[in-house]
Parts: structure tokens; C-alpha cells; sequence
């Protein structure tokens, strides 16, 4: 199984009077978007996009005071997705940063230029625990700490959570990937990763609550992908 590796771009920027290391993904995938809709923020990936979304995941597991940025809001969606919702960048952050989503914007304004950098993980086994590894048996507590919560701002997907709730939750990342060629044959495939292990029936949130992330192989456009502003 080949490691996971991502081509970087890693600039510093000052941000409440401290240093903030911001870690882009460099020329990602074209055939990978992120859109929020009712119930989920969705991600369509083909599966190179899949492998790009896992290395990202597992990069920021592990970097406690990064931001890593996916830049992927100028990829054009597949043409059998609804156009009405735009798509998104997506960043990933701990919690422990305290980074506000609405300081996004001119952070990366400032975070433009910086040094290239390829940064080279473990395999995906290495990096994100299996769906029979990960613990998810305290995440329904009321008091239960480590969950993923979601954010926008700036036209960007904020996935925001400590490193066992990137390692726990990963878990459905790595399924994800790891299935992806054995679904060819099914009409659909995805994860879902919610808050908590409730389902929509049981979440009191209003408006996307979880990350759906979905296989797509066809019908993604041939175009160039639109200019980011």
C-alpha cells in the first residue's frame, strides 16, 4: 500500500500576536468538492480526491498548530449535483488553536506566499485507525469532549476537533478509501461522520450537522476549474 504524501506550500502569519503556520495543499485533485447542503456538508471525491482528503485528515491529526488548507472551491462539482450551493474550500484545525473562522479570510490573504514543501506520511493503515479500531463507545455521553464540529466562512468548510476526535472519526476516512474500488458496483457509496454517533432524528442542530463524504467516478466535468478569488 503506497504511503500518503502531499505536495505543500507552508507559509507563517502573525495572528492574535502569535505565530500561525499555515500548511497549503499544493495542485490538489480537480475531482474533489465540498458543498454544504441541508443535513450534511458533502464532500464528492473520485478516488485520487479520496487518497488527497485522507493525507489531509491525517496531516492535520498530527499538527496541533497548523491550519491545513485544501484549496479546492475553484473545482467545478459533477454535473448531476445540484449548482444552487457553492463550493468550498476545506481547513482543518484544533481545537486548542482557538482560531476563529471569521479571521479566515485575511489569514489567507496573508498566507499566499511561502515555502514548497512535500510532506510524506505513512501508509493510510499507518496514519487512521480501522472502523473495528477506533473507540467510539463514550461519544454519546453528555460530557464527552472530543467530537468534531463544523464551521463556515469565506467560502471555506471549517473541520474543527482535537487529535483523538481527527483519529476517531479518520476512521470513517480510511473505510472510505479503502472501499472505494469494491463499490464500483454499487448505485451509491459513502461515510457519514456526525457529532455524535446520534443520527439526524436525535441531533438538536439546525442546518448541516455532519460531513457526508461521497464516491463519485463519472459525470465530473472536463473544463478548467474556475479561478479562486
Amino acid at each position: 500500500m503506497d504511503r500518503l504524501a502531499l505536495r505543500t506550500v507552508v507559509s507563517h502569519v502573525r495572528y492574535n500576536g502569535e505565530e500561525l503556520r499555515v500548511v497549503r495543499v499544493e495542485s490538489p485533485p480537480k475531482r474533489i468538492v465540498a458543498q454544504a447542503s441541508y443535513n450534511y456538508y458533502d464532500i464528492h471525491a473520485d478516488r485520487r480526491g479520496a487518497v488527497a482528503l485522507a493525507a489531509a485528515w491525517s496531516l492535520a491529526k498530527r499538527s496541533p498548530r497548523s491550519l491545513i488548507h485544501l484549496p479546492i472551491r475553484a473545482n467545478l462539482p459533477p454535473l448531476d449535483i445540484a449548482p444552487a450551493s457553492p463550493t468550498l474550500d476545506v481547513v482543518f484545525v484544533h481545537a486548542s488553536a482557538q482560531f476563529r473562522a471569521s479571521e479566515w479570510k485575511s489569514v489567507r490573504a496573508r498566507s499566499r506566499v511561502g515555502a514548497a514543501h512535500r510532506i510524506e506520511l505513512g501508509t493510510i493503515r499507518q496514519e487512521l485507525p480501522g472502523l473495528d479500531e477506533a473507540d467510539f463507545s463514550a461519544t454519546t455521553h453528555a460530557d464527552f469532549p472530543h467530537h468534531l464540529r463544523y464551521t463556515t466562512a469565506a467560502e471555506t468548510l471549517f473541520v474543527i476537533g482535537s487529535a483523538p476526535a481527527f483519529e476517531r472519526e479518520g476512521a470513517f476516512v480510511r473505510e472510505f478509501v479503502e472501499r472505494f474500488d469494491e463499490a464500483a458496483a454499487m448505485p451509491h457509496y459513502c461515510v457519514e461522520l456526525w457529532p455524535t454517533r446520534w443520527r439526524p432524528g436525535h441531533s438538536r442542530r439546525i442546518g448541516p450537522g455532519g460531513l457526508h463524504i461521497i464516491r463519485e467516478t463519472e459525470l465530473w466535468p472536463t473544463g478548467p476549474a474556475r479561478p479562486a478569488q
